[in-house]
């Protein structure tokens, strides 16, 4: 199952040094591709993946958020256009339980506020009152959009910041 990466740009890659190699510090590469018995070639865009990990997370109603992390870019797809806050972790019982709302996708949209960053996903979220309607658009891994309505719960779950500075967590 799957593509066999044969070429970039017309080089022969045989190794993931090779491919590095050869994608590293270019906007796009043309893949030659092995699929289903017949060679083809592909255009793609490239993007560089932070080598560091989580430097901050957010907890939203229940919701554990931060951009992306490389495992999940290596999955194949990232939401490059609209951006989002990666959904990674919902604790049982919180408001995004009781919604359905799980782990593995985007969060896009906050009300019909883009939220492509932590940031942008706090600006949207700050103003919003305890027991307010909040509906939320999402993308998943499969890159099918959803949308959810949730009822805030400030009371029992505030929202929380943490970001890593100096090697520790604040």
């Amino acid at each position: 199952e799957g593509d066999v990466l044969l070429a970039v740009d017309g080089e022969p890659v045989v190794t993931f040094r090779d491919v590095e190699m050869r994608t590293t510090d270019r906007e796009s590469v043309e893949l030659t591709l092995l699929r289903n018995g017949e060679q083809m070639t592909k255009r793609v865009e490239t993007y560089e993946l932070e080598w560091f990990g989580t430097r901050q997370v957010l907890v939203w109603q229940g919701l554990v958020l931060q951009p992306a992390h490389r495992a999940v870019a290596q999955l194949g797809f990232m939401p490059y256009e609209s951006g989002g806050v990666y959904i990674a972790y919902f604790f049982f019982g919180s408001p995004a339980h009781r919604y359905n709302i799980t782990p593995k996708m985007w969060i896009k949209e906050v009300n019909g506020t883009p939220t492509p960053t932590l940031d942008e996903f706090v600006d949207a979220t700050s103003a919003l009152k305890h027991g307010e309607a909040v509906r939320i658009k999402t993308v998943d891994l499969q890159a099918r959009e959803a949308a959810y309505s949730l009822k805030l719960d400030s009371h029992f779950w505030r929202t929380q910041r943490f970001r890593l500075q100096d090697g520790e967590w604040r």
